[in-house]
C-alpha cells in the first residue's frame, strides 16, 4: 500500500448552540502539533465502491478526522449527528446486515416524561430506543432513524439531525487534517452545499418542523416535534452528490459456497465474498470492465499490485473480473520515461487517483516494482482458468510491452536482478512491504537502494515462464527466449540470495547496492514457493523456516521474525500479520507438496476470523496465539489503522479453499487436478460452485483427505491425486 507525508491543518474550535448540544470540536480532531493518522479499529464502515461511510459505533459522524461519507475519495458529509431530547443516547449495538448496510441501536433513558413520571431512572429500564439504519450505494447515502417506545402514554420529545460537509479529500483526512465545513444553502425540505466538491444535497422526509443553519458550526439542523404513543416514529435523510453516479458494477458471481462442520470457514467465505463484491467498481474509461478497489477507506481506487493479486485469488469465482483488471491496467500502461511519476514504457501502475484529490503522490503513480510481473502472471492464469482466448490474444501487445520493461528497465545492473530505486518524493520501498523501514539486515540496519527483493525475483521468474507458455499457445516464437531468461535468473538467485552458515539456510529479504544483503528473516520467502525459482530441497528449507514459532504467530504468518531487532507486533511490516501474505505462502506450500506448515498457517487465519466478525482486515498484530517468542494472546490484536474491508484480505478466504483442495486448473488442456492433503488441510468441507471454464466444480473432502467429485465442468477431465502425485485410489 502507498504511504505519504502526514500534514495537519489547524482550525479554531467552534461552538454548537442548538439542542441537543455538542461541545467544541471533538478532542480527537482538536489542533495538535503532532500529526496523527486517525484510528480505524473501532469504527463502523459501510461501502459500495467508490462510496463509503465511516462512523463511530453509535452511528454518529464527526468525532474523528476520518469520519464521513466519501465518494471518489472526497468527503460529502463530514458530520451527521442524531439527537433526541436533551439527554445522551446510550449505544447498545452496531451491526452490518451486508457490506453497504448498518444498523445502530441506542437506548434513550432521559427522553421525556408522561403524566409527570420519569420513564427511566436508577432502577427503571429505558422505555424508548433509537434505531438508525444506514444504507449507501454508488449514488447516495440514506439515513433512516426510528423511535420506538414501550410507553403508550404520549411521550413528547424533539428529534434533531445535524449535517455538515467540508469536501476534504480522504488523503487529507488520513493525515489528520480538519477543515471548517462549507456554508449550506437551505432548500424546500433540505439543503445543498454548492461550495463543496460534488455539491451534495440533503432531503429530509417528512419535512422538518424547523430547518435552519447553525451559524457557528455551519451545520444544517433539522428538528421535529414528536409525540410517541406506542407506534414507531421515523424520519429519513437522503444525501445525493451532484456528480454523475459511477456506472453500477455487475456483481461477482455468487455460486461459491462452502460447508464445514464448525461453520467457521463457511462464514469467512460468505462474508469475504460479500466484502469483495462491495469493493468492485467499473473503469471510468470502459464501464464493461471491473476491478477490485484496494480497500476502505484509504484505497477505494485502482491499485496495480492489490487489484491484480485480488483478482488472481478470485479466479475460481469470476474470471471476467481478472480480464477487467488486466484491461483497466493495460489502458494506463507506461509509455514514456518520467522520473516524477516513476512511469517507464511497459510498466504497470501502482496507484490511480483523481487529480483533484491526489495530494501526496502523482494522480497516476508507477512506484511499484512487482505489478508488471503480476500482470503477466494474471494474464496467464486467466487463460488457464478458461478466459476466452480472443480476450487473451487482444492483450498480447500489452504483454510484449511488459516483457520489454522486464528485460530492459527492470534489470539495470549487470547481475540481472529486478530492482527499484527509492523515490525520494514518493515511496521509498516499492514492493508490497512499502513502508520506509521494511527492508533491513539481521541487525536491523536499513538497506538503501537500489533494492532487489527476493519475492520480486520469484515473480519475474514465474512471469517469464508464463509468457513462454502464452507464446507457445498463441503461435509466437519467443517462448524459449523467456524460458532461458528465467533459468538464468534462477541460477543467479541461488548463488546470491541464500544465507548459509548461521543455522538453517534461508533466502534473504533483498540485495542492496554492492550486493549488500538484507538478511533479516521475514515472510517474503514464502512468496518464492510455487513459482519455480526454488527446487524441492530449497522449498523444504523455506517451509521449515516459515513454520518456526518466531514466524508462525498462531494467527497467521508474521511479516518479520520475532527475533529481529526491529520486531514490533503492531508495526506495519515488521512483525504484523497480513492475511494475503499468509494465504500466498499457504498456496505455495501446497504447490510444493508441503501441507504440514501450510495447514498450521491456514488454520491460524481461520482462527483469527471470529475476532473480526469474519471480516479479515488488511493486517493485525503479530502477538502469538500460544506461549512463545511473540508473547501470548487469546485473540489477534487489531492493528489500529488497518483498512477493513480490504481487497486482498477479503479474497484470502477463496485462496484458502483452493489450497485446501490442492486445485490446479488448465482449461486449455482440458484438465483439472485436485491434490488434497492427508489429513485434510482445513478439515472436512464441501465446496459448491467453483467456476472453471464456463462450468462449475463441486467436491466433498472428508477429514482424512479423501475427495469425492460431485459435479464437474463439461469437457473437463478431473484428476484426483494423492500427495505423492499419483492417482488416488
Amino acid at each position: 500500500m502507498g504511504s505519504f507525508p502526514a500534514t495537519r491543518v489547524d482550525v479554531n474550535e467552534f461552538e454548537r448552540s442548538n439542542q441537543p448540544t455538542r461541545e467544541t470540536l471533538p478532542r480527537s480532531t482538536m489542533p495538535s502539533t503532532t500529526p496523527r493518522q486517525p484510528l480505524l479499529a473501532d469504527l463502523v464502515t459501510v461501502l459500495a465502491a467508490p462510496a463509503c461511510v465511516v462512523s463511530d459505533r453509535s452511528g454518529d459522524i464527526g468525532d474523528s478526522a476520518i469520519h464521513g461519507y466519501y465518494l471518489d475519495d472526497r468527503r460529502m458529509v463530514s458530520a451527521l449527528w442524531v439527537g433526541v431530547g436533551d439527554g445522551e443516547a446510550q449505544p447498545v449495538s452496531a451491526t452490518l446486515s451486508d457490506p453497504s448496510t448498518a444498523e445502530f441501536v441506542a437506548l434513550l433513558p432521559d427522553v421525556g416524561t408522561a403524566h409527570g413520571t420519569a420513564t427511566a431512572g436508577l432502577d427503571l429500564d429505558a422505555s424508548v430506543r433509537l434505531r438508525r439504519r444506514r444504507k449507501v450505494d454508488r449514488r447516495r447515502l440514506v439515513e433512516t432513524i426510528e423511535l420506538l417506545s414501550a410507553d403508550a402514554r404520549g411521550l413528547r420529545t424533539t428529534v434533531q439531525i445535524r449535517l455538515a460537509s467540508d469536501g476534504v479529500s480522504v488523503s487529507s483526512a488520513r493525515a489528520g487534517s480538519v477543515a471548517r465545513p462549507s456554508t449550506p444553502t437551505l432548500l424546500d425540505g433540505g439543503a445543498t452545499w454548492p461550495a463543496t466538491h460534488g455539491s451534495p444535497a440533503v432531503e429530509f422526509h417528512p419535512r422538518p418542523d424547523t430547518l435552519q443553519v447553525d451559524d457557528d458550526s455551519h451545520e444544517v439542523v433539522a428538528t421535529w416535534d414528536v409525540v410517541l404513543d406506542g407506534a414507531p416514529w421515523s424520519a429519513r435523510a437522503t444525501v445525493t452528490p451532484s456528480t454523475p453516479a459511477p456506472t453500477p458494477a455487475p456483481p461477482l458471481t455468487d455460486s461459491l459456497a462452502v460447508s464445514t462442520p464448525d461453520g467457521l470457514l463457511d462464514r469467512l467465505v460468505a462474508r469475504s465474498l460479500a466484502d469483495a463484491d462491495a469493493l468492485v467498481r467499473t473503469d471510468q474509461h470502459d464501464p464493461t470492465d471491473r476491478y477490485l478497489c484496494a480497500g476502505s477507506p484509504w484505497y477505494l481506487t485502482l491499485f496495480g499490485r492489490d487489484s491484480l493479486l485480488s483478482a488472481r485469488m478470485l479466479l475460481p469465482v469470476d474470471v471476467d473480473l481478472a480480464l477487467g483488471t488486466l484491461r483497466s491496467l493495460a489502458r494506463r500502461q507506461g509509455q514514456v520515461v518520467d522520473p516524477t511519476t516513476g512511469e517507464q514504457p511497459g510498466k504497470i501502475l501502482h496507484e490511480l487517483r483523481d487529480p483533484e484529490v491526489a495530494e501526496f503522490l502523482p494522480p497516476v503513480y508507477y512506484g511499484t516494482v512487482d505489478a508488471t510481473c503480476l500482470w503477466i502472471i494474471l494474464l496467464w492464469e486467466a487463460w488457464r482458468w478458461g478466459a476466452d482466448a480472443r480476450e487473451i490474444e487482444a492483450l498480447l501487445p500489452h504483454l510484449d510491452a511488459a516483457l520489454a520493461w522486464l528485460g530492459e528497465h527492470a534489470t539495470p545492473d549487470e547481475d540481472g536482478f529486478v530492482r527499484y530505486v527509492p523515490d525520494a518524493q514518493g515511496l521509498t520501498n516499492q514492493g508490497w512491504k512499502d513502508s520506509g523501514d521494511a527492508v533491513h539486515d539481521a541487525d536491523g540496519v536499513l538497506i538503501d537502494g537500489p533494492v532487489a527483493l527476493a519475492e520480486v525475483q520469484a515473480y519475474a521468474y514465474q512471469a517469464a515462464q508464463a509468457a513462454a507458455d502464452l507464446a507457445d499457445a498463441f503461435g509466437r516464437d519467443h517462448g524459449q527466449h523467456w524460458r532461458d531468461w528465467a533459468d538464468r535468473l534462477a541460477t543467479r538467485f541461488r548463488e546470491h540470495f541464500w544465507e548459509h552458515g548461521h543455522g538453517p539456510s534461508y533466502p534473504v529479504l533483498a540485495l542492496g547496492p554492492d550486493a549488500r544483503r538484507a538478511n533479516a528473516v521475514g515472510s517474503n520467502m514464502g512468496h518464492l514457493l510455487g513459482t519455480g525459482i526454488v527446487d524441492a530441497a530449497e522449498a523444504r528449507l523455506v517451509a521449515e523456516r516459515l513454520g518456526a514459532p518466531d514466524l508462525d504467530s498462531g494467527f497467521g504468518l508474521r511479516t518479520m521474525s520475532s527475533a529481529s531487532p526491529r520486531y514490533n507486533p503492531i508495526s506495519y511490516h515488521n512483525g504484523s500479520v497480513w492475511p494475503h501474505d499468509t494465504a500466498i505462502t499457504v498456496a505455495g506450500l501446497v504447490a510444493e507438496g508441503l501441507p504440514d506448515v501450510a495447514g498450521r498457517l491456514a488454520r491460524g487465519l481461520v482462527a483469527a476470523a471470529p475476532a473480526f466478525d469474519f471480516r479479515l482486515p488488511e493486517l493485525w498484530g503479530g502477538e502469538s496465539g500460544a506461549h512463545g517468542p511473540g508473547g501470548s494472546t487469546a485473540r489477534p490484536l487489531a492493528y489500529p489503522t488497518a483498512c477493513s474491508p480490504q481487497a486482498w484480505a477479503a479474497t484470502t478466504a477463496v485462496s484458502l479453499v483452493t489450497s485446501a483442495l490442492g486445485l490446479r486448473v488448465d482449461v486449455p488442456a482440458g484438465v483439472v487436478e485436485l491434490t488434497p492433503a492427508r489429513p485434510a488441510l482445513l478439515g472436512a468441507l464441501s465446496v459448491r460452485g467453483l467456476r472453471i471454464g464456463g462450468g462449475t466444480l463441486d467436491v466433498d473432502v472428508d477429514a482424512s483427505g479423501d475427495l469425492t467429485v460431485v459435479a464437474a465442468p463439461p469437457g473437463i477431465t478431473v484428476v484426483v491425486l494423492d500427495p505423492a502425485g499419483d492417482l488416488a485410489a
